[in-house]
């Protein structure tokens, strides 16, 4: 840890930027709707005052827009409004065993205090250009001499997960990631709904927030755009590669994300629910192991591990059952899928790939316990696509940092 005197020096000629003097972004050229789809909106505006039914329509439509947004697409806006949290970032813990519980507010205070202290963050906030505030973090780095870098020297914004916040990076296992980054600032914003920022997630949103990012990083830091690298984890990936095909000049580094949002429910929802259907099947065998005799459990363990009846709480055993519950897993998971596009949220970063005339990198696990390979980025843009990493670290999973050797490489790959 360092002393307050090395503390200070390497602070020296930085701005303070966690000041009453919010910056305001505004809305771009390709975000401002014109003159014909005003005037349709005008009418619609209209027709729903006129016509009570269309009203109704539209408020529930919002309605469960925002709940989707709430608790599925950002569900860090209601996890961080918990009285306690799971705690991934001891080292110790695996994913398989269970993860303790600690008290949110304090870990969200450590986390705060210890990316001050030991990466000499500064808190941030700026205002999107439809009001809302997102609360983040500028994190100085180094160059190889180990003098901190200046304000407008090259940097990376990190876009964080469905689950994500900040404050995770000044804790434990999760400080390796800004530690694995050299010779790069790092800015990283909370979600809007989450924390310290304001308003709730939608769709728009979640671009209006991308874009008044970047707008603070070039016009309050004054970083040139060729220094900038967006780098998308997961779910953030949509909001990276959305900016990077729409500005020019500017690197996209796509961290195991997906490539379109109803693929990945679609999938997701598929495995969750050939679980749910599998366990009503197995629950009477479940039950007689747990409360039949000794004699009787046996009997039952051991049909099930002899004819392996199931693994990983999914039906293998009978063949025709299996079948029935694919059907009715597939049918369900289609449901949901839609269900999310008639509402709105519709997110498609893999056309926005093919829009990205950049530096662009991609970066894959092949065996992701999140996001199903079917649903993967890389498998959706892999037949165009030959600037990529398959991230072969044994204890790398989805939401863990990547070896440095990694990252260090896509970096080098991008500015090439």
């Amino acid at each position: 840890m360092f002393t307050v005197d090395a503390r200070l020096k390497r602070l020296e000629g930085l701005e303070r930027l966690d000041t009453e003097d919010i910056f305001q972004a505004t809305y771009r050229k390709h975000m401002k709707k014109p003159l014909i789809s005003k005037i349709a909106i005008l009418v619609y505006d209209i027709f729903s005052v006129l016509i009570f039914p269309i009203a109704i329509c539209r408020y529930i439509h919002y309605k469960v827009h925002v709940f989707l947004g709430y608790y599925l697409f950002v569900p860090a806006q209601f996890l961080s409004k918990k009285d306690k949290k799971k705690d991934y970032s001891d080292e110790s813990i695996k994913p398989e065993e269970d993860v303790k519980e600690v008290k949110q507010k304090k870990y969200i205070r450590e986390g705060r205090q210890n990316l001050k202290k030991v990466f000499n963050a500064q808190i941030v906030n700026i205002k999107t250009a439809d009001g809302a505030k997102l609360n983040g973090v500028f994190v100085p780095g180094e160059d190889a001499l180990g003098r901190t870098l200046r304000q407008n020297g090259p940097l990376i914004i990190f876009f964080l997960g469905q689950t994500g916040m900040y404050e995770d990076l000044g804790k434990g296992r999760f400080q390796e990631v800004l530690k694995n980054i050299r010779n790069h600032n790092v800015l990283v914003f909370n979600e809007r709904g989450v924390l310290k920022s304001s308003s709730i997630a939608t769709r728009k949103g979640l671009y209006l927030d991308a874009e008044a990012i970047l707008q603070f990083a070039k016009k309050r830091l004054k970083v040139p755009k060729e220094k900038i690298v967006l780098h998308g984890h997961s779910f953030g990936g949509v909001k990276a590669t959305y900016l990077a095909s729409k500005h020019r000049e500017i690197k996209l580094l796509n961290d195991r994300s997906f490539g379109s949002s109803d693929k990945a429910i679609y999938y997701m929802a598929k495995d969750m629910f050939h679980k749910v259907f599998s366990v009503c099947f197995l629950m009477p065998l479940y039950l007689i192991e747990k409360f039949a005799s000794q004699n009787i459990s046996n009997k039952v363990k051991n049909f099930l591990k002899r004819y392996e009846i199931s693994k990983d709480y999914k039906l293998l055993r009978p063949i025709f059952l299996v079948k029935m519950i694919r059907a009715a897993t597939s049918v369900a998971a289609f449901i949901c899928a839609k269900i999310t596009v008639i509402f709105g949220w519709k997110l498609t970063p893999e056309k926005d790939w093919q829009k990205v005339k950049d530096k662009k990198f991609i970066l894959f696990l092949r065996d992701d316990e999140t996001i199903p390979y079917e649903a993967s980025f890389f498998k959706a843009v892999k037949k165009k696509e030959k600037q990529f990493i398959r991230i072969l670290d044994p204890n790398c999973i989805h939401w863990t940092a990547m070896a440095p050797d990694i990252y260090s490489v896509a970096l080098k790959a991008l500015e090439a």
